[in-house]
């Protein structure tokens, strides 16, 4: 069962990439993208996170409700905070960070990870590795929103709103 779970994300990362590199590449730019890409991004994230941290889930190796909770919850008030200070949502104005880019990173990797040990099985190494790459996930999520938050505050008091 996991080997149906991890193929479709693995063609769905490998043409998001392909998509942002084709952008970037050929300097392909617009509103509804720049706004679009990153909701899809988080809309894998969010389904990624939730369904490896169900507890019926088919797979071996789960992501802790904890973290799931937190990756969620980080990215719900997020867009919540952006919307509510600015009146209107303006992706120009709310650039992602590179503490922001490490976290999404991050959590990929850990997906990736986690699906990847469910379907070459439990191995010595990965209970070991498993654990930790979750901790850090959870310190990215937390130092991620907390900046992103004193930004945006600053940005908003600067402005004088």
């Amino acid at each position: 069962m996991s080997h149906v779970l991890t193929l479709p994300n693995i063609l769905t990362g490998l043409t998001d990439l392909l998509d942002g590199f084709i952008a970037r590449r050929f300097n392909q730019y617009s509103d509804l993208g720049a706004v679009l890409d990153p909701a899809a991004d988080k809309l894998l994230m969010t389904t990624a996170f939730v369904l490896m941290a169900l507890p019926s889930s088919p797979v071996a190796v789960k992501i802790p409700a904890w973290v799931s909770i937190l990756a969620v919850m980080r990215d719900v008030l997020m867009s919540l905070f952006a919307l509510l200070a600015s009146g209107q949502f303006d992706p120009k104005r709310f650039p992602p960070t590179y503490l922001g880019k490490l976290t999404t990173a991050t959590e990929i990797v850990a997906i990736s990870v986690a699906l990847l040990v469910n379907v070459i099985g439990w191995e010595p190494w990965s209970a070991r590795l498993i654990p930790w790459i979750f901790y850090l996930v959870a310190c990215l999520v937390l130092a991620s929103g907390i900046h992103y938050f004193f930004r945006a505050t600053r940005q908003q008091t600067a402005s004088g709103s």
